[in-house]
């Protein structure tokens, strides 16, 4: 009986190039792209990719939405009470600033999916937090007077 090396490298097997990148890939590891061509598994799921891309774009953009929301129910939360529970509309407001302030500040791409809603998400979000905190404190100095 012979013994094989079970660390010995494998042979390679020879390549076929990719008709879309013509990077040598293995006959076995050609995948089916959306037109119906076998391509190396890069391009076959780089239209999904770009999708993915397109797709966070758009939330990263809803994000100044988030922010001037924040403001609202921040300043919506000085006048109104939520079936009695003061603390849940400030509450809600300071979490959807503080998401959006770490989501701005941790994305590298959302300064440039944003553009010049970048610095205004920034600051509409820490007013936000402001506003909501101030309606906390009012609301809790309403209830202790």
């Amino acid at each position: 009986e012979e013994m094989t090396d079970p660390f010995a490298s494998p042979t390679a097997t020879p390549g076929v190039p990719c008709p879309s990148c013509q990077r040598s890939v293995p006959q076995a590891q050609l995948q089916m792209s959306e037109s119906g061509t076998l391509v190396c598994g890069y391009c076959a799921a780089a239209p999904q990719m770009a999708a993915a891309e397109s797709d966070n774009a758009s939330r990263r953009k809803s994000m100044f939405i988030g922010a001037l929301s924040s403001v609202g129910i921040g300043a919506l939360s000085f006048c109104v009470e939520a079936r009695g529970i003061f603390f849940l509309l400030p509450l809600v407001a300071i979490g959807s600033a503080v998401m959006i302030l770490i989501s701005c500040v941790r994305d590298p791409d959302a300064k440039r999916d944003l553009g010049w809603r970048y610095a205004p998400t920034l600051i509409l979000s820490a007013i936000g937090i402001f506003i909501a905190l101030g309606a906390l404190a009012v609301q809790i100095f309403v209830r202790m007077a």
